[in-house]
C-alpha cells in the first residue's frame, strides 16, 4: 500500500527584488561583485537552504544550496547555467533551511509542484 505524506513550504524568509540588477552593466568584475554581495546581504553567511526564481510573477527556478549566499552570487554573476535568464528574473525568494535532506525534500516538492520553466531535468525524473 503507498504511503501519502503531507508536506507544506515553509514561508519565505528573505526577499531579494533584483529588477533594477543587470550584470552586463559593470565595467569590471570588482564593481559586479561587490553589487552582488550588496544585493545578498541579508541573506546570513553561510545559510543553507531552497531558493526561488521569479521573472515577473512567474517561477521560473527553484534551487538549494548549504550556503545560500555563495550559491545566489553564482547565478547572479553568471557562471552557471543561468545565463540565459539571469538578467531577466525580478525577485529571489529564500527559505533558510539547515538540513541537507529537508532542502532535498522541499526542493523536489517545490519543483514537482509548482514546475518551474527552467528545472526540466528535475521533473522528468
Amino acid at each position: 500500500m503507498p504511503v501519502s505524506i503531507n508536506i507544506e513550504l515553509p514561508e519565505v524568509d528573505i526577499t531579494i527584488d533584483t529588477s533594477n540588477w543587470y550584470v552586463d552593466e559593470f565595467k569590471n568584475d570588482k564593481a559586479l561583485y561587490d553589487s552582488c554581495y550588496e544585493l545578498l546581504k541579508d541573506v546570513p553567511d553561510k545559510c543553507g537552504g531552497v531558493y526561488f526564481l521569479y521573472i515577473g510573477d512567474e517561477l521560473v527556478y527553484v534551487g538549494r544550496s548549504v550556503d545560500l549566499k555563495m550559491r545566489l552570487a553564482s547565478h547572479l554573476v553568471r557562471s552557471t547555467n543561468s545565463k540565459k535568464y539571469i538578467n531577466d528574473v525580478t525577485r529571489i525568494d529564500c527559505i533558510k533551511v539547515d538540513d541537507v535532506i529537508d532542502q532535498q525534500i522541499y526542493e523536489l516538492h517545490a519543483i514537482k509542484t509548482l514546475k518551474p520553466k527552467y528545472n526540466k531535468s528535475k521533473i522528468s525524473n
